[in-house]
């Protein structure tokens, strides 16, 4: 399992949410299939350029058999993933990586 909260300020290694990476793709590049990923509340935008160069074509690359879920609270602690309340805490994915509300500047793609 591996941990992802944009305001975790420990050693950034995905291990425990104090300890999360703070930007999605490091976890899509560590987990392995049969692995989940727990994605805290917030906004999350792609970092990897796939596909060609520029930040347009940043995207996030899953990986097969890997389980994304997100609406966690880091501050309530380890809970089941069906107990979380994605509705009060929501994750986004978001490809508006330039100018916020510009389309002409947003990924090609989010996946």
């Amino acid at each position: 399992m591996y941990y992802v909260d944009a305001d975790a300020t420990g050693a950034n290694n995905g291990s425990t949410w104090p300890n999360a990476f703070t930007t999605l793709q490091p976890a899509l590049d560590a987990v392995l299939s049969g692995d989940q990923i727990w994605v805290a509340e917030g906004t999350y935008k792609p970092t990897a350029e796939h596909g060609g160069t520029g930040a347009r074509y940043s995207s996030f690359q899953l990986k097969n058999g890997v389980a994304l879920y997100g609406g966690f609270d880091p501050s309530v602690g380890d809970i089941a993933w069906q107990d979380r309340d994605w509705e009060a805490n929501p994750t986004i994915l978001s490809g508006d990586i330039g100018t916020a509300g510009n389309a002409s500047d947003n990924s090609y793609h989010v996946f």
